[in-house]
């Protein structure tokens, strides 16, 4: 799976994270499975994610599509229901270090801080999220970034730990 990943290939907007394409058919990643889990018999729980340090794909109940982990949830790749790639979220890696090295929007990578988005963002309470927003304060679809930490005048050193690029219309 490794081999699929481009470590230095730069994020596109709702298109591309990571060398990875939103769109991708599932059926590209099968032939690097390590282990299968079915959400219907195995509920989801960090053991999995822990005892899977490879390839995991895991069923996700009642027919809501797929997830594919990556290097204990590393890289997570979330599946329409049809087996076409929705979202690519990749997390900062273990023992300070990634798969992926790539620029995440304009020249900061994992690890930086988000304050040095030169960009406005919003910050989601519930989810725990910044979006980039417009002008008019509208979330720009098809990226967000994870800190563990609130409003950015809260905390203005909090760093980007995760990523999502998604496209939640593809089916």
């Amino acid at each position: 799976m490794i081999d699929l990943i481009d470590k230095d290939a730069k994020t596109v907007v709702g298109k591309s994270l990571a060398g990875l394409q939103l769109g991708e058919s599932i059926e590209t990643f099968l032939p690097y499975i390590d282990t299968a889990i079915d959400g219907n018999e195995v509920p989801w729980s960090i053991s999995v994610m822990n005892d899977n340090p490879g390839v995991t794909p895991y069923k996700i109940k009642n027919n809501q599509g797929y997830k594919i982990h990556i290097n204990r949830q590393e890289i997570e790749l979330l599946f329409s229901p049809k087996g076409f790639l929705r979202h690519i979220e990749v997390n900062e890696g273990y023992a300070d270090k990634t798969v992926y090295d790539g620029e995440i929007f304009e020249g900061l990578k994992i690890g930086d801080k988000l304050a040095d988005i030169k960009h406005p963002t919003y910050h989601c309470d519930p989810d725990e999220v910044h979006y980039l927003v417009d002008d008019d304060g509208e979330i720009i679809d098809g990226i967000w970034f994870f800190t563990a930490s609130g409003e950015l005048e809260e905390d203005p050193d909090q760093v980007i730990l995760s990523v999502k690029v998604y496209d939640y219309s593809i089916e």
